[in-house]
C-alpha cells in the first residue's frame, strides 16, 4: 500500500493505519540439494518409455503418473532414496511448524510419498486441478528457468474479487513470482521456478501449468522437467474405545 497522502483539498484519510494481511495460505519454497543434471537424464529416459506407449496422447505421454511400472522403476534409481528422505523430512518440518501437527511418533515409512515425473515439451500443459486423498502436495523442478511455463495457483478466496469488483492487473513481486489481482485481492499467483527449486502447498489448492508462452522460447527444443509428489500419513485418533469392537473386514463382502 502506498503512503497516505491526506490533508490536501479536503481529502482526509486516517494518518495512523496498519495494513493487516490476514488468513494467508502458507506455501513452502526452497531448493533441494540433489544432482539435477543426472536426475534430468533419468527423467527423460523414463518419460520416453511412456511416450512410446502413448505417442499421440498429449494428456498422457509426458508423465509417468499413469504408468505404475515406470514409477516403480523410478524408485530403484540411486538418487531417489535421497530425494524421498529430503522431501519427507521437509514435509515434517512444514506441518510441524505451520500446523502444529504431532509428528513425534512418526517414522519416515509412516509417510505416504507418491511421486511422478513430467517432461513438458511444446504441446504439453496441465489444466486446473487439485490433489485428493493427501495432506500436502509439491513439485521439484529438475530443469526449469524463468522462461519456462509457470505453475499458477488460484486464490481459494476467489469470491472476494467478485464482491469487491476489483480491477485486476499483473503485479510483479520478484523475478520468480507474479500476482494477478490487486494488492488487497489476489486472484492468481504465478511461480516461475528455476532448476533445483521446490514448492510445497496444501493439497486443496487449485493449480495448473498453462500452455507454453512462445515469447523468447524455441518450441522445438523447449523442455521443462519436474517431479511432483503427494504426502499423507495416518493421524492419531482418540475417543475410539467406546462401544464393542468389530473388524469390518470380517463382515463386509466385496461386490
Amino acid at each position: 500500500m502506498k503512503p497516505i497522502q491526506g490533508n490536501t483539498e479536503g481529502f482526509r484519510p486516517a494518518q495512523t493505519i496498519e495494513l493487516l494481511n490476514l488468513f494467508p495460505t502458507t506455501f513452502l519454497r526452497g531448493q533441494f540439494d540433489l544432482p539435477h543434471e543426472l536426475i534430468a537424464e533419468d527423467c527423460r529416459r523414463l518419460v520416453a518409455k511412456v511416450n512410446k506407449r502413448w505417442p499421440s496422447d498429449y494428456n498422457r505421454n509426458y508423465t509417468t503418473y499413469f504408468d505404475k511400472d515406470v514409477r516403480d522403476e523410478t524408485h530403484e534409481l540411486p538418487w531417489f532414496s535421497d530425494f524421498t528422505d529430503i522431501a519427507k523430512d521437509t514435509y515434517i518440518e512444514f506441518i510441524r511448524h505451520m500446523y502444529h501437527m504431532n509428528v513425534k511418533d512418526l517414522t519416515r515409512h509412516d509417510i505416504h510419498f507418491y511421486a511422478w515425473i513430467s517432461v513438458y515439451n511444446k504441446p504439453h500443459h496441465h489444466p486446473m486441478h487439485n490433489h485428493e486423498k493427501c495432506h500436502v502436495s509439491g513439485t521439484y523442478y529438475v530443469q526449469s528457468d524463468i522462461e519456462s511455463q509457470p505453475i499458477k495457483f488460484m486464490n481459494p478466496n476467489i469470491l472476494a474479487n467478485g464482491v469487491l469488483q476489483t480491477e485486476a492487473d499483473m503485479i510483479p513481486i520478484s523475478e520468480k513470482e507474479l500476482w494477478y489481482g490487486t494488492e488487497g485481492a489476489q486472484q492468481e499467483v504465478h511461480f516461475r521456478n528455476q532448476s533445483g527449486d521446490f514448492l510445497m502447498w496444501p493439497a486443496y489448492m487449485m493449480h495448473e501449468v498453462p500452455k507454453m508462452d512462445n515469447k523468447g522460447i524455441q518450441p522445438d527444443t523447449y523442455e521443462r522437467i519436474a517431479i511432483s509428489f503427494n504426502f499423507k500419513h495416518n493421524l492419531p485418533i482418540d475417543s475410539n474405545l467406546t462401544g464393542t469392537q468389530l473388524r469390518y473386514r470380517d463382515v463386509i463382502r466385496d461386490e
